[in-house]
């Protein structure tokens, strides 16, 4: 997952914000802390290899904040009483309840 993320952070062609949603259909059994882990890990190494400057380091901010909404996502599931484990969870609350990760896939 990690390397996923890297490769579309380094891509300029893809949202950012596109990366939970295809994560997560891709790897629907994960545990939903396993997407945040995966998407901080490529944002931290993309960071190291390029810095915080430039459009890889611009994305890579961009992925540090989608792992922060993931995570509020997860918490507000919880709040919700929602079953909250696996990111096949997390895509049945972004269809109910908040869409902004859907909303911006590239197609396929």
């Amino acid at each position: 997952m990690a390397e996923r993320v890297i490769e579309t952070l380094c891509a300029q062609g893809i949202p950012v914000r596109s990366l939970p949603a295809s994560l997560a259909r891709d790897w629907p059994g994960v545990q939903i802390l396993d997407l945040v882990l995966a998407i901080a890990t490529g944002c931290d190494a993309v960071e190291g290899m390029f810095g915080p400057d430039g459009p890889s380091g611009t994305r890579a901010r961009e992925g540090w904040q989608v792992a922060t909404l993931i995570a509020t996502d997860l918490r507000a599931m919880q709040a919700l009483g929602m079953p909250a484990d696996t990111a096949l969870d997390l895509l049945a609350y972004w269809q109910i309840h908040d869409a902004y990760f859907l909303d911006q896939e590239p197609s396929k």
